[in-house]
């Protein structure tokens, strides 16, 4: 296969991410990558990463005598800078299904957490004990986690072992400082979305914030199975004793603003791949399209109505209400309602287990 993909090009730093995916789940056999020009075929995929910065994309030459395809593993619009450009010169591939932008959705982190599984030591579960007890995992420190861990504590689900919820320091965001400053002193990234969270909070409506703004000032965090030392970790080498004794996971996704489009991460694809009922903290329109995409969202069992608010705040409270819902009917489950939610839970991990990379992937 590396014949007939070149992935030696300066633009291209990195050899180990959609070109070592590639190498794992798509059958190139099938439809090689195509291009004439004057009457001769060429089979050459270029895969270039889009970590490329404005000046660099304007001066960007690529060969004209190949497939060229720009990747780039990240869904935000300040990550996707000048994609217009870029369609002009092959095809790019994003990580964000809005069709806000040119370019085409990938779901380049389903298949890195397949490779997750498969290369990673990361644990896949394959029990459904129908607990009646939630998954919740941030490693970034972001308002809209901030929000879903003070709703965890106000109904104290996490002194009670209800959630089991982490709250890490990726990227050191407790200690980074921004350029943000307030009352004359210069904000970290954690203190900033602490600021947010308050706000929001509050236009919810919701009874005072005490227990988050604790954490973080106070720099304390909420472990389960990372050690002090690997608070800088995200979640993706999990053990798999977390989705064991656990059956609804609610996803705090890395974006959860509606204006950015709707943004997709490995987080989204892990609850089903672990056999768990799915409640998202994210953009609006992810249940939608997963649905789309072929999964079941159980939608006899869960009010998925809040993925149609465009307000955040909104959009929050209904998906934690909906948990709070869930939790309950999964509490009373009797043998036949264990048996047929067994088997839609599996059929989904299934569906993903053995999801391949078809065709012109790029197209």
């Amino acid at each position: 296969m590396t014949s007939d993909i070149n992935t030696d090009m300066d633009l291209c730093p990195s050899k180990y991410r959609l070109f070592d995916i590639l190498e794992n789940f798509w059958d190139y056999t099938i439809t090689k990558p195509s291009k004439k020009i004057d009457g001769v075929e060429y089979t050459t995929i270029n895969l270039i990463e889009h970590e490329m910065s404005d000046k660099e994309i304007q001066n960007v030459i690529v060969p004209n005598d190949s497939v060229n395809v720009f990747h780039h593993t990240e869904g935000q619009s300040r990550h996707i800078r000048n994609i217009e450009q870029l369609c002009e010169l092959g095809y790019v591939l994003h990580n964000n299904i809005s069709d806000l932008w040119q370019g085409k959705f990938f779901p380049y982190w389903l298949y890195d957490y397949k490779m997750a599984l498969r290369y990673r030591d990361t644990h896949l579960n394959h029990q459904i004990n129908f607990v009646p007890k939630l998954l919740c995992l941030n490693a970034r420190p972001m308002w809209h986690r901030f929000f879903v861990v003070e709703w965890l504590y106000k109904k104290k689900w996490i002194d009670d072992k209800v959630a089991l919820v982490s709250m890490l320091d990726r990227y050191n965001c407790r200690k980074q400082e921004i350029p943000e400053v307030r009352n004359g002193v210069t904000l970290t990234h954690a203190q900033f979305q602490l600021g947010i969270f308050k706000q929001k909070w509050k236009e919810c409506k919701l009874p005072k914030d005490t227990f988050v703004e604790d954490l973080i000032l106070n720099d304390k965090y909420l472990i389960l199975d990372k050690g002090v030392d690997e608070l800088h970790k995200n979640d993706r080498n999990h053990d798999g004793r977390l989705y064991s004794e656990t059956s609804v996971s609610i996803v705090t996704e890395t974006i959860a603003d509606g204006m950015d489009g709707c943004f997709i991460t490995e987080k989204t694809w892990k609850p089903f791949f672990n056999l768990h009922f799915p409640i998202f903290i994210s953009q609006p329109g992810v249940v939608k399209f997963l649905k789309n995409f072929g999964l079941d969202l159980f939608d006899d069992l869960i009010d998925n109505s809040y993925d149609d608010y465009l307000d955040s705040g909104i959009r929050f409270v209904k998906a934690l209400n909906a948990s709070q819902e869930l939790l309950e009917k999964i509490s009373n489950f009797d043998k036949k309602q264990k048996i047929e939610y067994s088997d839609r839970l599996l059929k989904n991990q299934q569906i993903l287990l053995y999801k391949k990379i078809e065709g012109e992937f790029w197209v």
